[in-house]
């Protein structure tokens, strides 16, 4: 898929306010509403949109501090940890 300015706008828009509806969205790029929205469902059935996603203050969780952790697995390794750790040190970097 090719993203013309357009398209790259309404991105730009929805990553600053996935919330944003699409007569506002449509009204700052420039477009009518039905236009706009067959956009937005082309990115989405492209892949280039994969989701909509809440931003959550991890304080309020619960959660007061962040932890960047960088797992060494120079360790000896048996068989039967080391794949799965593998797996889940590859899911999350």
């Amino acid at each position: 898929m090719t993203l013309d300015r357009i398209d790259r706008d309404i991105l730009n828009l929805l990553q600053q306010d996935g919330r944003m509806t699409n007569v506002e969205l449509a009204e700052r790029v420039g477009l009518t509403a039905p236009p706009c929205l067959r956009r937005v469902r082309a990115l989405e059935q492209a892949g280039v949109i994969r989701g909509y996603h809440a931003e959550c203050d991890a304080a309020k969780l619960g959660f007061p501090i962040t932890v960047f952790a960088r797992p060494s697995t120079t360790w000896p390794r048996s068989r039967s940890t080391s794949p799965p750790f593998r797996k889940c040190a590859s899911a999350t970097c």
